[in-house]
């Protein structure tokens, strides 16, 4: 018993009475602290689930103009793409036209105001080309059939010499030497030496057969051979090989029909037109730069 007992004023007494009132912390176990980092492991290595991505409205609604923009610059892509690999070959006014030779040998003599196109692969996986216009072709044998394709029919071949024409007034093949394979629709002709085929565009469908002439084709010789051509036809080439204009004073006039063989020349461009005018019965006269038929 303590002699003299200290005196504690009220602050010290209520202080004293709370110290009291905590209980004791025990110290864990090993085992509940391994069970309790065994729990901390087991929650690290749960995969974190990702915060969903919220699109905005805004955003959703350009998803279609997004889509119709990248659908448009493919669109315009392919033809870029497809002009890239594509050779295009054209031949002026005049009437000495152009000669192409292809990598394979095979020889093409465009007439005037004529092109072909074909594939830069060309002779490596084909030997198609396009042709508008009119030109004479010098087929060399190879790996592959030589296609031509027109407005009007396809050709296949090996290797001969014939000559084709697809314009808008009309499409003309002739064979020169072998043999040659007509396409247009679903039928199929063969054409020989001496054979040619004549399709008017007034009437896709008939397919007129009959034989070349001498000197076939006639432009390659320095000649318009005209069976029963059209007056507006026979000056349409005329314009190309001279490089001049005519114009017709009725438009009736140009539904006449001529025969006969007209000689071309670089420096008889008169004589030509003399001849027309003495097979069809019209005059020409020269109005500026035009030469109009009356």
């Amino acid at each position: 018993m303590f002699i003299g007992m200290l005196k504690i004023n009220k602050k010290e007494q209520s202080l004293w009475n709370l110290c009291s009132q905590i209980e004791k912390r025990i110290a864990p176990s090993k085992q509940e602290v391994w069970m309790r980092l065994e729990q901390q492991m087991d929650i690290s290595s749960e995969p974190k689930k990702a915060n969903p991505v919220i699109v905005s409205n805004k955003i959703k609604s350009l998803f279609p103009r997004l889509a119709i923009a990248l659908f448009m610059m493919v669109v315009f892509a392919i033809p870029m793409i497809k002009m890239m690999n594509t050779v295009n070959i054209h031949s002026g006014t005049g009437l000495s036209g152009k000669l192409v030779t292809l990598s394979d040998g095979t020889q093409v003599h465009l007439n005037a105001e004529s092109s072909i196109s074909f594939s830069k692969d060309y002779n490596s996986s084909n030997r198609t080309i396009a042709l508008k216009g009119e030109a004479f072709f010098d087929v060399k044998k190879g790996s592959y059939p030589f296609i031509i394709s027109t407005e009007y029919a396809k050709i296949v071949v090996l290797g001969t010499k014939f000559n084709v024409r697809s314009r808008k007034d009309g499409f003309e093949t002739g064979v020169n030497e072998g043999l040659v394979r007509l396409e247009k629709d679903t039928k199929v002709i063969f054409l020989n030496e001496g054979d040619q085929i004549e399709i008017n565009p007034k009437k896709p469908n008939l397919i007129l057969q009959s034989n070349t002439t001498n000197f076939y084709p006639g432009w390659k010789n320095h000649k318009i051979i005209c069976n029963n051509f059209s007056l507006e036809r026979i000056c349409k080439e005329l314009e190309r090989l001279y490089a001049i204009n005519i114009e017709f004073l009725e438009s009736d006039q140009k539904e006449t029909l001529i025969s006969g063989t007209l000689h071309l020349e670089p420096d008889n461009l008169e004589s030509v037109l003399r001849s027309i005018s003495l097979l069809s019965k019209r005059q020409f006269k020269l109005q500026g730069e035009s030469y109009i038929l009356l």
